[in-house]
């Protein structure tokens, strides 16, 4: 039996999740990109100086705001309660409902080739929870998103969960994968 109605637990650092990281250093290079650029072709003559400003402050102010959205959707809990499983960021709620989760794996890494491509990078990758969903997720207009609400169908039916108490988690949901099962 599960011992509380839910449990809330708290995402893993950005420094833990090679997703962000990469995020971040994509972001990082575009704007660096954008200012050599605009370096180059002023030198050049290509462009005047005035345009040359207008391109670094917009690189700038286009690098600062993708990188408080990747902050944003990076920052939230993950709540697991009898009904299932909402993750709450401050742009957006999903929901999982436990009948919608066929099985879940934890994993110390991700075998796939993205994760060789970050390895690469230098940027580690960190245990997770791997959810396989029977429904693939939808896009939700008013903040909502999840497999239980009429929206726009996304490709994928598969989530990494990447949670500071990670067994905590996995414990708690092979109790309501059973108690379903049951």
């Amino acid at each position: 039996m599960v011992a509380s109605d839910s449990q809330r637990f708290r995402w893993v650092a950005d420094g833990l999740n090679p997703a962000l990281q990469l995020g971040y250093r994509v972001i990082a290079v575009a704007v660096i990109g954008a200012l050599l650029a605009a370096a180059a072709l002023y030198g050049t003559g290509e462009i005047t100086r005035n345009r040359a400003i207008y391109i670094v402050a917009f690189s700038m102010s286009a690098g600062a705001f993708l990188a408080v959205v990747v902050r944003l959707q990076s920052t939230g809990s993950l709540l697991a309660n009898r009904q299932g499983i909402s993750l709450r960021t401050p742009g957006q709620t999903y929901t999982y409902p436990w009948a919608h989760i066929a099985y879940f794996v934890v994993r110390q890494g991700s075998a796939r080739a993205s994760a060789r491509f970050l390895a690469l990078l230098g940027i580690a990758d960190s245990p997770f929870i791997e959810v396989h969903l029977i429904r693939r997720t939808r896009l939700g207009l008013l903040r909502r998103s999840g497999t239980d609400i009429v929206g726009i169908p996304q490709v994928y039916k598969r989530l990494e969960l990447r949670v500071r108490d990670l067994d905590g988690l996995a414990a708690l949901m092979s109790q309501y994968v059973q108690m379903r099962a049951a």
